[in-house]
């Protein structure tokens, strides 16, 4: 019983490891024994070619199991692991919401598929089904495709049915909603305070078109839902996963966790007992890998739900039912072996982000002298993001361009007379990047600000401006043909 129970526990688990060419020697060990899947990481992806370097990758990992389930998180916009040193070249989630436009989302999202099937990528953690409804919420924002239910519900259901298309299973996240918070589950439990009520109207909505859209799998988001259990978090919560996912909402796909490495599970019951208790919950999937990339750290956890299997806490039959589920989805998303090859975007994708752009008075300019690009240190969820418009703008310009990044609490640097053009991001939750537009104005009057994200006010903006909703290469690319399109 024992060996049985130890590769029903690794087949409900999705290991993260360091290495970007050759996976080591003990992932593969386990992957021969049982393991369900692998999540990747921009840690683990090549920026210079990372298709083909994903392909190559993920060949060596189905070496020994051909029905090895392969993750990643590509949302495109302000998360990218495919891109993270030049930028996306997909829309984020809302440029596509301003768009509203559901056959551009689902041709994006077709196009995202088609590529990360390309690189042996059977699984992505998109699309967010989370709604922007708390503005000063630190890890969702551009995430999301709107604040309005029926907006984003019309667009998870179309990237759904894209991702269906290019041959790759999405996942919606972070159920039941991690929009209305405003803290980082990364770091803390985040409470969402909505009644039930507003939940079901809210909230739930996205999900809701989720699941009759056919999505295959759905993402925990490690949330204190008060309305619904005060005293789990949504990952570890019966009364959420079971009562609500699956009773009342009917869904009867994969299940899967957050990292599990999270703060709001690692540093509260920690990563072993929190597997043991999200499976009890109704969990089919573990993601783990954020941090921990060893074998003890698997090992850890194959132990703990050994021992919570021969303690009589967790059923047999629920290990069972959870690996069954996650077997039934990797038949399904059998790893193509000759997928197309696919650009990185098409001619209506790039249409599409000019029309994703909004302005403000007349933002074109002549000719350009210098770009300063405001910088924030890196989220947790997002990592280092290539983000701004100045490589943009110097590729465009017939004369050379000055691009400076310019730090919280560094001294405003002098600048050549000429056109300025100064990118900004999250300018909301980062209040130095409006001081010191507004110090720059005072030198340089006409200044042009470019906000990426959608989140600044007049005072940033001034009276010409151009608004990305991302941060996406592609939108700031738009951005940059825009202001020098004369």
């Amino acid at each position: 019983m024992t060996g049985t129970v130890r590769k029903l526990a690794l087949g409900v688990l999705l290991a993260g490891f360091e290495g970007d060419t050759v996976p080591p020697e003990w992932l593969t060990a386990l992957a021969a024994e049982g393991l369900g899947g692998v999540t990747l990481f921009g840690r683990n992806v090549v920026d210079d070619d990372p298709v083909g370097a994903l392909s190559r990758l993920t060949t060596e990992l189905r070496r020994e199991r051909p029905d090895l389930l392969i993750c990643i998180d590509e949302e495109g916009g302000d998360v990218t692991r495919l891109e993270t040193r030049t930028g996306s070249m997909t829309l984020g989630q809302a440029s596509l919401g301003a768009i509203d436009d559901v056959a551009v989302t689902r041709r994006s999202a077709a196009l995202l598929a088609a590529r990360l099937a390309a690189g042996g990528v059977n699984v992505n953690f998109a699309p967010v089904a989370d709604l922007s409804s708390e503005r000063d919420n630190p890890v969702v924002g551009a995430r999301s495709f709107s604040h309005d239910p029926d907006v984003a519900a019309r667009h998870v259901a179309a990237s759904i049915h894209g991702h269906l298309d290019g041959g790759v299973c999405p996942t919606a996240k972070h159920f039941p909603g991690h929009g209305g918070t405003v803290d980082d589950s990364h770091l803390v439990v985040p409470v969402v305070s909505a009644d039930a009520g507003l939940l079901r109207r809210r909230e739930l909505v996205p999900f809701q078109a989720a699941i009759a859209a056919g999505v295959p799998m759905i993402m925990t988001g490690h949330l204190r839902v008060l309305a619904l259990d005060p005293y789990q978090p949504a990952t570890l919560s019966r009364v959420i996963i079971t009562d609500l996912l699956r009773g009342d909402l009917g869904f009867g796909g994969v299940v899967v966790t957050d990292g599990i490495d999270m703060h709001a599970i690692s540093r509260g019951v920690g990563r072993p007992e929190g597997t043991v208790q999200a499976l009890m919950a109704g969990v089919d999937l573990i993601c783990i890998g954020g941090d921990s990339v060893t074998l003890e750290a698997v090992e850890d956890i194959v132990a703990a739900v050994e021992n919570a299997v021969a303690q009589g806490r967790l059923p047999v039959d629920r290990l069972v039912e959870a690996r069954g589920r996650v077997a039934a989805l990797a038949r399904r998303f059998w790893f193509n072996t000759d997928p197309a090859p696919m650009p990185e975007t098409d001619e209506v994708l790039v249409a599409a982000a000019r029309r994703s752009l909004q302005v403000v008075g007349n933002p074109r300019l002549d000719s350009v002298a210098a770009v300063v690009e405001l910088y924030n240190e890196p989220t947790i969820v997002a990592g280092e993001i290539a983000f701004g418009v100045g490589r943009h703008l110097a590729a465009l310009s017939e004369a050379p361009v000055e691009v400076v990044r310019l730090e919280e609490g560094a001294p405003l640097p002098t600048l050549p007379d000429g056109g300025l053009v100064v990118s900004a991001r999250a300018s909301h939750l980062h209040p130095w990047q409006v001081e010191a537009v507004r110090r720059m104005r005072l030198r340089h009057p006409d200044l042009v600000v470019v906000d990426h994200g959608a989140t600044g006010g007049t005072d940033l903006l001034g009276d010409r401006a151009v608004i990305a909703h991302d941060t996406s290469a592609i939108a700031a690319r738009a951005a940059a043909g825009l202001l020098l399109a004369g």
